[in-house]
């Protein structure tokens, strides 16, 4: 959890020590939802869009109610160039009842299809 953590943090900082702190934090919990999100979001941000939604798909699949989580693979998705599949993550972000702001982000990001 400390690596996830600080590979967050990095990553918000934009500190390329982030994404090898996340590579550490996948090799001891692969299957960390949390950590998969973490991974996938820095692999996304660094160009490897392939990978980087293959694991926001898993972590999504693991917390299908986590408005972060669905709204990275969401824009992952968008990335990618699969505007379906983005469509129906951000569409998931809307109907969740803890949404919060996201649910504002989902909204305006819908109104682009």
């Amino acid at each position: 959890a400390a690596l996830n953590n600080l590979a967050w943090t990095l990553g918000e900082l934009k500190d390329p020590a982030a994404s090898g702190y996340a590579e550490k934090a996948y090799a001891k919990a692969p299957a960390n939802p949390s950590v998969l999100d973490t991974y996938g979001w820095l692999l996304l941000d660094g160009g490897d869009v392939k990978r980087g939604v293959a694991l926001l798909t898993q972590a999504a699949n693991a917390l299908p109610k986590s408005p972060e989580v669905r709204m990275h693979l969401a824009k992952a998705l968008l990335k990618s160039g699969d505007k379906a599949s983005a469509k129906r993550e951000l569409e998931a972000v809307v109907q969740l009842p803890d949404a919060g702001a996201l649910k504002a982000e989902a909204e305006r990001l819908l109104q682009s299809f």
